[in-house]
């Protein structure tokens, strides 16, 4: 009976020291829990605090430098120039009018930042002295900088190349067509439907569908020549907005096949250069 009683007894020790040891993990990990629990919730808040922060302390620099480019009469960093230029080579087609004067300049500011560093790493591997290495990173900087302005005078100019027959074959249209009488929004109209571009036929849209809705077929116009940096364009809609100002399409038809002619030269000497 001893020996009953005693094993009994360690029995119920046993189960009292896996009673307690489970309670000890239970406290341990609801302690866990919790502290994790609140570490989220902390930084959750601290995070959406400091974005919040963020967000602010960006959109006041946004409206400083808003205030800055604006408040610039002229030169490189005026807004209008800036919006001209991007509108000219063909940015605010590519990024769908999102790359505005700021961000352009912000993105040559980052530009110029990871020439800097760039150069100042190439220039530490070297045993140069400090003023060398600044030099090296300033010029880096320098040419990365206008790394962006280079891109789009490139792009811009691949552009103009693929658009040449597509403006002869429009000044062709334009030339049929007025002489037959046919009203300029069907001009255009054909000219679009026979174009290839994806650009020049976005512009063409545009151009047919603020004729339609102003009525103003030289401010139309203007807008059209504004997105292009394109010789080719300016002069075939300076010859129509006089054309339909003064009403003399005579003189506007000379115009437009004098520099038809003069196009399918250039064209025809341009693909004996690539041949």
């Amino acid at each position: 009976h001893a020996t009953i009683m005693q094993h009994n007894y360690e029995k119920n020790i046993q189960q009292k020291v896996n009673y307690l040891s489970f309670g000890s993990y239970a406290k341990i990990f609801a302690s866990v829990a919790l502290c994790a629990l609140f570490f989220l919730l902390m930084y959750g808040y601290g995070i959406t605090a400091i974005k919040r922060q963020c967000m602010t302390a960006l959109e006041k620099i946004r409206f400083k430098s808003n205030e800055f480019i604006h408040s610039q009469k002229s030169g490189r960093l005026n807004y209008d120039v800036l919006a001209t230029k991007l509108n000219k080579s063909g940015a605010s087609y590519y990024f769908k009018n999102k790359l505005t004067p700021l961000t352009f300049i912000a993105a040559k500011a980052l530009f110029a930042m990871f020439g800097i560093i760039t150069g100042f790493i190439l220039s530490n591997s070297m045993q140069l002295t400090f003023l060398i290495k600044m030099i090296t990173g300033i010029l880096f900087g320098v040419l990365l900088f206008l790394v962006p302005d280079l891109y789009l005078k490139t792009k811009n100019s691949h552009d103009n190349q693929a658009m040449q027959e597509d403006i002869i074959e429009m000044n062709n249209i334009i030339i049929l067509q007025a002489e037959a009488g046919t009203y300029i929004t069907q001009i255009l109209i054909d000219a679009y439907l026979s174009v290839k571009n994806n650009r020049l036929k976005s512009a063409l849209l545009e151009l047919t569908g603020n004729i339609k809705n102003s009525g103003n077929i030289k401010e139309s116009l203007e807008i059209f020549q504004q997105s292009f940096d394109n010789e080719d364009l300016a002069n075939m809609a300076v010859a129509l907005s006089q054309g339909a100002e003064t009403g003399d399409s005579v003189h506007m038809l000379e115009d437009i096949k004098k520099h038809a002619t003069i196009m399918q030269h250039n064209y025809e000497k341009n693909i004996q250069q690539k041949v």
